[in-house]
């Protein structure tokens, strides 16, 4: 990683993948996701969930497990940490307690009321949150500032060490239902991506994730002792335009704009053949909710199709290959 962690804070940090990498593990969520983008009860604090209507939702809490202090977690930490969130406005957050209104407690079962209808509610909701101690957090006036050293959680990984500047270190915490398969993962700063690429190759270091997209993977990728994987993701780039400005405010303009968009060289020259040349925004990443099927918007030769547009609605062009506005728009 080639930046210090300023703070250890799961509802002070500045949503910064490296930080959300450490929490992930340090603190359970109501509801996982598996590999198969399934929610699934074996991997989550809720063993099982209900929706009786399409503004509730249900959540039965896994009995008998602890935080890594070893104090009981129960319902009502679940129940604390959904109002004490929207009772704070935490902005990491925002999207998920602006979407309930009240949370109780019956039993092992904790009930939440949304302001309306949801849908598939775990991707963005029971996925999302942190379920956070309240013998931790309930004194704290000004959570979003709050200064955490060493954070409790009740995840697979808990805290063990962290050198400022240097390194944090997670280690196993065998009272989780579902435990890790190795003892402890040491999360190094190296801020100059040369020398983690130097370490990679050594062997000193073992995983670099979230890698970017570069000329240092492209180059490296074929080293003996370097393996590369990848998953489908959310994030896409794209071409915005602002339909706001005389001529982008065309509809043919702006599909002869993204006609004319040279994805392969894009991929080739920039993305070094790593990348996806995508069509469809809810992308094989989102599982069942995304369409194969979705027509694909650009043909083989973008450049002609968008010229084809322009000319069908009434562009013409000069010797120079220049498009002018018709008429009825210039004037």
């Amino acid at each position: 990683m080639g930046r210090d962690l300023g703070t250890l804070s799961v509802l002070g940090y500045n949503n910064e993948t490296k930080l959300i990498h450490q929490f992930e593990m340090l603190y359970d969520k109501l509801v996982r996701i598996n590999s198969k983008l399934e929610a699934d009860p074996e991997l989550s604090l809720a063993t099982e969930w209900k929706r009786p209507d399409t503004k509730t939702v249900k959540y039965k809490i896994r009995e008998g497990h602890k935080w890594h202090d070893g104090k009981s977690l129960t319902p009502d930490d679940v129940k604390f940490t959904l109002d004490y969130i929207k009772k704070h406005e935490i902005p990491l957050y925002a999207t998920q307690w602006e979407m309930y209104d009240t949370v109780s407690v019956d039993g092992q079962w904790v009930t939440v009321k949304f302001k309306d209808p949801v849908g598939p509610v775990h991707k963005l909701f029971s996925n999302q949150i942190p379920i956070i101690p309240k013998h931790k957090w309930e004194s704290r006036s000004k959570p979003a500032k709050a200064t955490i050293k060493e954070p409790v959680g009740s995840g697979p990984l808990q805290f063990d060490y962290w050198d400022k500047g240097s390194e944090l270190s997670l280690k196993k915490f065998d009272a989780h239902w579902h435990p890790v398969k190795f003892n402890r993962r040491i999360w190094r700063i190296i801020p100059e991506s040369s020398t983690v690429w130097s370490l990679l190759k050594k062997g000193t270091l073992n995983y670099l994730p979230y890698t970017r997209i570069g000329k240092q993977l492209n180059d490296n990728q074929d080293e003996s002792n370097i393996g590369v994987k990848s998953a489908p993701g959310d994030g896409w780039w794209h071409f915005s335009q602002n339909t706001r400005k005389k001529g982008l405010d065309d509809k043919a303009v702006r599909q002869a704009a993204v006609n004319a968009i040279p994805k392969k060289a894009i991929n080739q020259q920039i993305l070094y053949g790593f990348a996806t040349e995508g069509w469809n925004l809810v992308g094989e990443s989102f599982g069942k909710f995304s369409n194969p099927d979705v027509k694909k918007y650009q043909p083989a030769d973008g450049v002609k199709a968008g010229k084809k547009t322009l000319k069908d609605a009434g562009y013409v062009f000069d010797g120079d290959g220049m498009a002018h506005f018709p008429k009825s728009k210039s004037e």
